[in-house]
């Protein structure tokens, strides 16, 4: 995976089937873990014991994937949420 800083400080990655993964509000659990450089598991099973990975806390939709916030992944990323 690539990431790109725009103009505006925001981050911009591309996964690795060339995908971009900015300009949507919220990201699946493999394309958050793939920005954070984790495995998707680290995600899940923080959401199993803590309901949150750090302070983000994902979306969980009905057919119970989590959806996890792209600007709090993003300020995790950056150091701007704890």
């Amino acid at each position: 995976m690539t990431r790109f800083c725009t103009d505006d400080g925001g981050l911009i990655a591309r996964s690795r089937n060339g995908a971009l993964l900015s300009g949507r509000p919220y990201l699946t659990t493999e394309e958050a873990a793939q920005l954070l450089g984790l495995r998707p598991q680290t995600l899940r099973k923080a959401y199993s014991l803590q309901g949150r990975y750090f302070s983000v806390t994902p979306k969980k939709a009905a057919n119970r994937r989590l959806y996890w916030n792209a600007d709090a992944v993003n300020g995790l990323i950056e150091g701007s949420v704890k």
